[in-house]
């Protein structure tokens, strides 16, 4: 690499006697080039800064002749005036004062001389046009708006959910394609209800009522509305009920009568009006283009929403289209996808690697004569369970989807797929030799449930998720140029980036002087390793020496460090080329859910672009000439709550929005707008005849509490607690209680009904009786605890599906909820709080119809429903996806309450196996008949002697997928 020195540079070096460390590093970046410089420098964009000693040496890349320079500019005291004017605004610092200190003639003589002593020296190539047609493409879902639409309401999803109608599911498949392919062997009849039909097979005794709709959209969209199946003929009554409870009929308020509608449906029929996709996607549960009929197998899949869901919502369908079209809508990839669970992200992630998949099909068959290995993209994941249902959704996709089946030529040619799917972690380690992989034992891997064990023993003070968070994210997965061993420490961390910072010094110096010594002592001479460890020996190991990919996409990335993005990069085919002239498109794609985040502030888009910017863009743009950027999607719909409970988690985001400018917060609307939904309420101690004694009479059916302390503080937190303490006397570690969770112990999960308890009693106590209006007519910057508090908050109000509940004391009420209050104001209120926050963003109209309160509660009657067995099975799923023994036992506490005593003992044998306690575990599935089970148990756990009488008592039993 070519590396100029300015006179000041040199000068500064030398009155700090730094100059045989300069001159080492010079050798180095000289024949390792810009790995190195990834490597050894960090970003300050566009400046590069190296520590040395208690100095750092500042630096900028500029390009010349089509070729890279490296301009080391000054050496400058960490701690200086200088040197955080820089940290400031490196932009402007540098404008004024670094980049005047290059002499363009110097600059040309050194360059020249440097040529002169390098006779081959090695230019970075330029792209092959190949490659630059094929792969730096936008993606190819342009809007196909010749399609029909399938949409279904929300009684033909419930059918598809009960067993009759699934054990059915081919008669229903055949009548819909017939339908579709206008194929004959069904019948259809039009009915009293204009635009209204009955479809079926009278041999079967199934039948279907549909509606074939053309919208008013430019141009007109043909649409199939599935409204609900049946399994005789439909009269006019039965009808007129589905249309009742979809809304298609009475939508008009002065008509609530089912008889007058039934005499005259169609001037309060939707359907018989005009309406535009938009328009029907308020009545829509699910919607998917007719293609996806082309495979049965694919159909089955989305009725029973089992595996992918391959319907594609009408949100999802214009981003892909957008991302398609870059030189009109200027987005295209590099994406980031943020979506919570069922939202759809992991499903377009699919949708847009198909497409890189099918191009390197074709690249395969163009080029493997001349070619001993052709390039192909790569998906990874950490999640093998999510990595296999990748694989074969692609896959799937390929066979069936139109837009891939065009061109057949050699398609039994095709190369397989299978080698563009990854699990990260296996990825990583085939990336080193053997004698470097051996040392990473698979017994010795630390994963967060591990460390959440270990840490919480040892340590009270802070979360293990605090803990967990801190070490992975920057002591450990931030740089490896910290000035502890690599290892970043607080005087490195005090130089971050504010946004990219998400806890004070002081936490993450008390974490780093109490919890990283234990850690560290743990993972380097006990031989115990975790993922950044393995990150950090394949870039220290592997540098220039990595396999290059076309296209690289990454599932549940959010949070993703800065040395798995700076890996990422160094693995893209177009991180070793000349990317000049610039391209629309560079093929990064990323999804995350910002409720499984480990940051303890939430999910912070900003911090991820710069991150990303620092570790991708910046290496492959390092004189901004390409002018690239990063697209990100929030995907606004929400599949889950209620339109009401909805609108209080945007009225959270919006006091989000507004204390901690978050530009990129937007609110989301539920999917289910279309339903009456009842208004949160609020319970206030001692106020409107609300009681303790009260509340206790009403949650005999163990309603969900999601309470304001830290992962882990649980039960202190009960203890102390005048009412929650008296109903759970014998809570323990190993028996916590079933229905009291934390907000991060609820990520991830979802009920019916959520009671939010005393989150506003926490508030006045973290923030000395502080009102939350106080914060806002405050100037400055505000704590980060207030942000922590913030997004627990949201985690918490977002568990709820259908029911909130809020009970809290005086002064939370007070200090928190008197401020999302509606109805009748409180007494102490003087104006409208709803007004009052539209009043302090820019653009009130983004929120105006999407935000909504609490009311003062009347009855406690919601409490009384019995959601045990979903809130079970709820615990069961997540405890056995996460590996989390606790979910786990929750829901066998549930499970055996209800009386299901096999489902909770199988809980509490996979709590074991997850807590290591393999024996016990094994016996216990072997008590429940999951001989299997029993098998890996005893293997895992080397219980020979169990393993033996296992053999003994089942000696035929197939062991060939275990092994």
């Amino acid at each position: 690499m070519l590396i100029y020195t300015t006179p000041t540079f040199d000068a500064q070096a030398k009155q700090q006697g730094i100059q045989s460390q300069v001159a080492e590093l010079l050798v180095i970046l000289k024949t390792q080039g810009t790995v190195a410089v990834q490597a050894l420098f960090e970003w300050n964009y566009p400046y590069l800064k190296r520590p040395v000693r208690n100095l750092r040496l500042l630096g900028k890349i500029l390009w010349v002749n089509n070729d890279p320079i490296l301009c080391l500019l000054a050496v400058l005291p960490r701690g200086g005036n200088e040197y955080e004017a820089f940290l400031r605004n490196p932009d402007d610092y540098g404008i004024s004062h670094l980049d005047s200190l290059i002499d363009p003639k110097e600059l040309e003589n050194s360059i020249n001389a440097q040529r002169e002593e390098q006779k081959s020296f090695r230019r970075r190539p330029t792209l092959p046009e190949d490659l630059r047609q094929i792969w730096l493409k936008g993606p190819d879902w342009i809007k196909n708006t010749t399609d029909a639409v399938i949409c279904e309401s929300e009684i033909w999803v419930t059918q598809f959910k009960q067993p009759d109608t699934q054990l059915q599911w081919r008669t229903y498949y055949d009548i819909v394609d017939s339908l579709v392919e206008k194929k004959s062997g069904i019948e259809t009849t039009t009915t009293d209800f204009l635009g209204i039909e009955i479809a079926g097979q009278p041999e079967q005794n199934r039948y279907i009522i549909y509606s074939w709709i053309l919208t008013s959209d430019t141009p007109n969209r043909s649409v199939l509305f599935l409204l609900s199946t049946f399994n005789h003929y439909p009269t006019s009554q039965d009808i007129l009920e589905v249309g009742q409870i979809t809304r298609l009929f009475n939508s008009n308020p002065g008509e609530t009568n089912g008889e007058a509608s039934s005499k005259n449906p169609n001037p309060t029929n939707v359907l018989a009006q005009e309406l535009s996709l938009e328009d029907l996607a308020r009545y829509t549960r699910r919607s998917y283009p007719d293609y996806l009929l082309g495979d049965s197998e694919i159909w089955l899949e989305i009725e029973q929403e089992f595996g992918i869901n391959w319907a594609l919502s009408m949100e999802e369908e214009k981003i892909l289209h957008e991302l398609s079209t870059p030189e009109i809508s200027h987005s295209s990839l590099p994406v980031f996808i943020n979506g919570r669970a069922g939202s759809g992200k992991s499903t377009m992630l699919f949708y847009l690697f198909a497409d890189y998949c099918y191009r390197y099909q074709k690249y395969y068959l163009q080029h493997r004569q001349r070619l001993n290995s052709v390039p192909h993209p790569l998906f990874l994941t950490y999640n093998e369970q999510l990595l296999g249902k990748a694989r074969e959704g692609v896959k799937k996709l390929l066979k069936s989807h139109h837009k891939f089946l065009l061109e057949t030529d050699g398609q039994v040619n095709k190369p397989s797929i299978d080698i563009c799917f990854k699990s990260f972690q296996q990825f990583l380690l085939s990336l080193l030799p053997p004698e470097e992989s051996d040392k990473f034992d698979p017994d010795k891997y630390i994963n967060f449930h591990d460390f959440r064990q270990r840490c919480s023993r040892r340590y009270s003070r802070y979360s293990p998720e605090l803990c967990w968070h801190i070490i992975r994210t920057f002591i450990k997965g931030y740089t490896l140029t910290g000035q502890n061993e690599g290892y970043m420490t607080p005087d490195d961390y005090e130089e971050i980036p504010r946004r990219e910072r998400s806890l004070s010094f002081d936490i993450f110096q008390a974490i780093y002087k109490q919890v990283w010594p234990w850690y560290y002592q743990l993972t380097t001479r006990e031989g115990y390793w975790d993922d950044q460890d393995l990150i950090r020996k394949v870039l220290q190991f592997s540098g220039d020496n990595l396999p290059v990919y076309t296209a690289i996409f990454c599932d549940e990335a959010q949070d993703f460090t800065s040395l798995e993005l700076r890996l990422i990069m160094q693995l893209s085919i177009f991180s070793h080329c000349d990317l000049y002239p610039p391209v629309w498109c560079l093929p990064f794609a990323f999804a995350g859910d910002p409720f499984q985040t480990l940051n303890p502030t939430g999910f912070r888009w900003e911090s991820v672009k710069a991150t990303f910017f620092d570790q991708v863009i910046a290496a492959l743009d390092p004189t901004r000439q390409l002018n690239l950027s990063m697209t990100f999607y929030e995907l606004e719909s929400n599949y889950r709550s209620s339109p009401s409970i909805v609108k209080v988690t945007n009225l959270i985001h919006l006091w989000r929005h507004i204390l901690f400018k978050i530009q990129e917060l937007r609110p989301q609307e539920s999917w289910q707008s279309y339903m009456e939904s009842p208004t949160p309420q609020k319970f206030i101690f001692e106020q409107n005849n609300f009681s303790a004694e009260s509340l206790k009479q009403h949650i005999q059916k163990s309603p969900i509490f999601i309470v304001p302390c830290e992962a882990g503080g649980e039960l202190d937190y009960i203890r102390l607690d005048e009412f929650l303490s008296p109903l759970f006397p014998d809570a323990t570690e190993e028996h916590p209680p079933k229905n009291i969770l934390s907000a991060i112990q609820a990520k991830g999960l979802e009920f019916p009904l959520v009671i939010l308890y005393k989150f506003g009693d926490q508030f006045a106590k973290e923030f000395n009786q502080k009102p939350l209006i106080d914060y806002v007519q405050g100037t400055g910057n505000h704590p980060l605890e207030l942000e922590y508090f913030f997004n627990k908050l949201y985690v918490a109000a977002s568990r709820g599906m259908s029911d909130l509940i809020i009970i809290d004391t005086e002064i939370g009420d007070r200090c928190l909820w008197q401020y999302a209050t509606v109805g009748i104001l409180a007494e102490t209120s003087s104006f409208n709080y709803h007004e009052y926050w539209l009043n302090q963003v820019n653009k009130p109209e983004h929120w105006q119809t999407y935000i909504g309160g609490v009311r003062w509660g009347d009855n406690l009657d919601e409490l009384q429903r019995d959601n045990r067995a979903s809130q079970a099975q709820k615990f069961e799923e997540n405890g056995r996806n996460q590996k989390n023994a606790a979910d786990l036992r929750r829901a066998k506490q549930f499970y055996r309450e209800l009386g299901y005593l096999e489902k909770a003992d199988l809980c509490e044998a996979f709590a074991l196996k997850f807590d290591k306690r393999f024996r016990e575990a094994g016996r216990l599935f072997l008590k429940r008949g999951q001989e299997l089970e029993a098998w890996e148990c005893f293997w895992d756990g080397m219980c020979w002697q169990a393993l033996a009488e296992w053999y003994h008592n089942f000696p035929r039993k197939n062991l060939w997928n275990n092994l």
